[in-house]
């Protein structure tokens, strides 16, 4: 049988088992309530019985995400806490790769290969575990928002939303799948916060920005208005109105960007040293991907086609949520309780949507860091759980069991084809990755993290380089002595004056010393442009080529590293007068006094 084929009969006997399974719970424990998170937690299993299959993907980004974490990895057995430079990218040249690259699923990846997990093993297991969280967050603030049921129902339209399955199994793009985990939790501790001011919500909620922040740039960028519009519409939902408390969560998103800023400043600072600062354009989806997949797809069921297209549906179970949502509306019959957060979300649902569309490229040009997002239908991540609270709302407004089981069913069955990847290349292991290319480049074809100063087009883009250090005139002796990532370092005996060549791509912070002795980088060779080259007189030398920490990344790290110790500080003094403040202690106090 043909592997899609395969796994959708698996996927649909897996669903059977399940639903037999609470049935005959139903039945054994009748006075017994399941636990709808475990439950949440076992329905997200279903979409994840695909990645127990052997090997990688024949399409996606799951091969190229493999070979980030190998380098990724290897820069922190090099004892790099902060990987830069991916020593193995652009062809062997090496590229400043992890300064751009959002960072937090390669740690994550790289944890689970460190205590034992394959390569690829590692990157399905980060998919799944993301996959997983996300559900969790999203039933947390839900039923915070709207209770149990309607949380549970808001968080399988979030599961089983189509962009989100369709970045797990097709795309496989492993920064946006985890960045689904962080909006539910930055919105629900903001909501802590402007209820009850209490710094443990400001410290959490602090963590939660900053992890969205390094898990996916495009998405924390996306979110952010949503979320300073949330936390204004608490402010004025709230009955118990304190300003302190509304500035507090304010405060809560400054120190989750300054604990980002080790990542994001050198982001901003750099951008244009890089290939990708190039690209200036802004790709939209006809407005019918986002309604319908094509027919001859499936019966419009798969939303990929059969060269890779990604069709970007909205969700057949959310649109019709949403239609009912807006009948129930107009027929007064929104629970009253949720009526003005609705309309919060209806409103905020058409912004996202509408700025999908081709009509808003205006606005798109206009700015450079909105062209940076350079897909719209990026803003599908929030579209979903916008999506997913509306659904709750709408199933707590009709109230009625029967109806919110048989509508999470189908926002659940309607996806099972998307529940996996095409095909599988099962003989792929990580022997396939290591060592091996990154990205295939060629003349014209470079990998996006190619520094600017370097000639694209040359005939020697591709070519891996035979030795790390060579002579390009002169006569000398090259032996290395030390190699990482980010240092390389050599003896040198010249027997005459020399022009050495370093098969390293120049990038700001690369530096080279002659005996401890900073001398002049040459980075514009007329035949090597970009490359690191450089002259060195008659003489024995021991040749340092390091790359350090420029300005911007320097001013990341310290402000990173000062609200990190800031929070940590606050912390310990809170801890410390609870305890002072507690009856214990006073307690204590009086015993000692008296003794």
């Amino acid at each position: 049988m043909v592997d899609p084929y395969h796994m959708v009969l698996v996927n649909v006997i897996a669903s059977i088992i399940l639903l037999i399974g609470i049935v005959i719970y139903y039945y054994i424990y009748p006075k017994k309530k399941i636990n709808l998170l475990f439950l949440l937690i076992i329905i997200s299993l279903l979409p994840l019985i695909s990645l127990l299959r052997k090997g990688t993907y024949e399409s996606g980004l799951l091969s190229e995400n493999v070979g980030v974490v190998i380098s990724f990895y290897n820069s922190l057995m090099d004892g790099i806490l902060k990987p830069m430079w991916s020593a193995n990218a652009c062809s062997g040249y090496g590229c400043p790769l992890f300064i751009f690259q959002y960072p937090l699923p390669f740690y994550v990846a790289s944890f689970f290969h460190y205590v034992g997990f394959s390569f690829i093993s590692s990157v399905k297991l980060m998919l799944a575990v993301a996959f997983i969280a996300s559900g969790v967050a999203m039933y947390f603030w839900a039923k915070d928002e709207l209770g149990k049921i309607s949380g549970f129902s808001a968080s399988i339209f979030y599961l089983f939303a189509p962009y989100h399955l369709a970045s797990m199994h097709f795309r496989v793009s492993v920064g946006e799948v985890l960045s689904f985990v962080f909006p539910p939790l930055v919105l629900l501790f903001s909501k802590k916060i402007v209820e009850t001011g209490k710094f443990y919500w400001i410290f959490l909620s602090a963590a939660a920005l900053a992890l969205l922040v390094l898990s996916h740039q495009v998405t924390s960028f996306a979110t952010f208005p949503f979320i300073i519009a949330y936390i204004i519409f608490m402010y004025f939902r709230n009955k118990n109105k304190e300003i302190k408390y509304f500035l507090y969560s304010f405060m809560s998103i400054l120190l989750g960007i300054f604990l980002s800023a080790f990542y994001w400043i050198p982001v901003l600072a750099e951008r244009n040293y890089m290939k990708l600062a190039l690209a200036n354009e802004v790709v939209f989806q006809p407005f019918w991907y986002y309604i319908y997949s094509p027919f001859q797809y499936r019966f419009g069921l798969l939303f990929q086609g059969q060269h890779g297209e990604l069709y970007t549906n909205v969700g057949y179970a959310s649109l019709i949520i949403l239609a009912i949502s807006l009948f129930l509306h107009f027929t007064n019959r929104i629970n009253k309780s949720n009526r003005s957060f609705y309309l919060f979300l209806l409103v905020s649902f058409f912004i996202y949507f509408i700025m999908m569309q081709q009509i808003t490229s205006p606005i798109w040009y206009s700015n450079h860091i909105l062209i940076d997002i350079e897909f719209t239908w990026r803003f599908l991540i929030e579209i979903s759980f916008i999506i997913a609270m509306i659904a709750g709302i709408t199933l707590k407004s009709i109230n009625k069991k029967w109806f919110t089981i048989l509508v999470c069913m189908f926002a659940i069955l309607v996806t099972i084809l998307n529940w996996g990847n095409r095909k599988m290349l099962s003989q792929v292991t990580d022997t396939n990755f290591i060592n091996a290319p990154m990205y295939i480049e060629k003349p014209c074809i470079t990998e996006l993290s190619t520094p600017i100063w370097v000639d694209n087009c040359a005939s020697w883009i591709g070519t891996f380089p035979k030795n790390h250090l060579q002579v390009l005139k002169g006569n000398a002796t090259v032996k290395q002595i030390y190699r990482t990532s980010i240092k390389h370092s050599y003896v040198v005996d010249a027997n005459t004056r020399v022009l050495l060549k370093e098969n390293t791509y120049y990038y700001p912070g690369w530096t080279v010393y002659a005996n401890d002795k900073e001398i002049p980088i040459i980075k514009n060779n007329s035949q090597y442009k970009g490359i690191i080259t450089f002259n060195l007189p008659k003489g024995l030398y021991k040749i340092d080529v390091v790359f350090k920490r420029t300005l911007d990344r320097i001013i990341g790290d310290t402000i990173s590293l000062i609200t990190f110790i800031l929070l940590i500080i606050i912390a310990l003094l809170k801890k410390i007068l609870l305890l002072l403040n507690s009856k214990k202690f006073k307690k204590s106090k009086r015993l000692i006094i008296k003794l």
